[in-house]
């Protein structure tokens, strides 16, 4: 592992931060999300959960565009408190909480939405998880994580995973079972992550984005540099095209 001095974290291979030109194509991809996320929030936002805040720029960013209360809970000690020093001691409606998300301290209904964010593929106890996103919320619950078919081509349902950091990673049909089994009441709507025109061209030149820079491409790592959440576009899924997204968004 290495850090970055922007970063204040050490550069895991896993954990996206900003501000660092290696991780410029995941920390766009989870950026697109969190723009798509605050727009789907409701009106008027209320107490906003963001269950596994990481490095924390997502949840800053969900609090300065919506001009919401956030509440960011994160389980790793290091990270919940770089979060807190670079992000909720500037912004008084952002607080950082160390907590386990099975077992979250807040009683039923206190926010009126939540967002988790390619955290559910690092989880041991899914169901717990899911189950207390929905106890602890009143509203709409976005969750996102990796499509296995493209994150990991060949992986069948619950195989352990080749990144070290994910216990189990899904497919769509497997995520709406999940959502739906953690809460009957809530009917999820799913959507996916797609590439937009720019990166789909370089890909047809030089094949999968991602698959080159984890090998380390230095084409794919100059191209990648200028990505912004612009590059990519997020629609809803039919039954047809569950297998072509990057990543699966649910709104639950």
């Amino acid at each position: 592992m290495s850090a970055h001095p922007e970063a204040c974290l050490p550069i895991t291979g896993e954990r996206t931060v900003p501000g660092v030109d290696e991780e410029n194509y995941w920390f766009r991809r989870h950026e697109a999300c969190y723009q798509w996320a605050a727009v789907h929030l409701p009106e008027p936002p209320g107490r906003i959960l963001e269950a596994g805040c990481g490095e924390g720029y997502g949840a800053a960013s969900l609090a300065e565009s919506r001009g919401a209360c956030v509440v960011a809970v994160e389980l790793d000690g290091a990270t919940a408190t770089h979060a807190h020093r670079r992000y909720g001691s500037a912004m008084p409606e952002l607080s950082v909480l160390r907590a386990n998300l099975v077992a979250l301290p807040f009683a039923s209904s206190t926010f009126q939405a939540a967002v988790s964010l390619q955290v559910i593929e690092h989880m041991w106890d899914v169901a717990s998880y899911l189950q207390e996103l929905a106890r602890c919320t009143s509203g709409p619950i976005i969750v996102s994580t990796p499509n296995r078919p493209v994150a990991s081509p060949g992986l069948s349902r619950g195989e352990l995973p080749r990144n070290p950091f994910h216990v189990r990673e899904f497919d769509a049909a497997e995520l709406v079972e999940l959502l739906v089994d953690a809460d009957p009441s809530r009917q999820p709507r799913l959507f996916g992550v797609h590439h937009r025109r720019r990166i789909r061209q370089w890909e047809s030149d030089h094949g999968s984005l991602p698959e080159a820079l984890l090998g380390g491409d230095p084409r794919a790592a100059a191209f990648a540099r200028d990505i912004t959440a612009r590059d990519f576009q997020i629609t809803e899924l039919a039954g047809h095209d569950t297998a072509e997204p990057h990543d699966l968004l649910a709104i639950w």
